[in-house]
């Protein structure tokens, strides 16, 4: 399983600004609170296995 916490944030990051330059604000928003929701799970999801 690839360690993915180094690299995650910068990518994570560049995703989010490409969201904000091609679908503004809202988009943005919305990108980043699924991630967070994502990372949410993934953390939930890892520690019950």
């Amino acid at each position: 399983r690839p360690d993915v916490s180094e690299q995650a944030p910068s990518s994570f990051l560049h995703d989010l600004f490409h969201e904000l330059e091609t679908d503004g604000m809202d988009a943005a928003f919305n990108f980043g609170l699924d991630s967070l929701i994502a990372g949410f799970e993934r953390l939930r999801s890892s520690t019950t296995d």
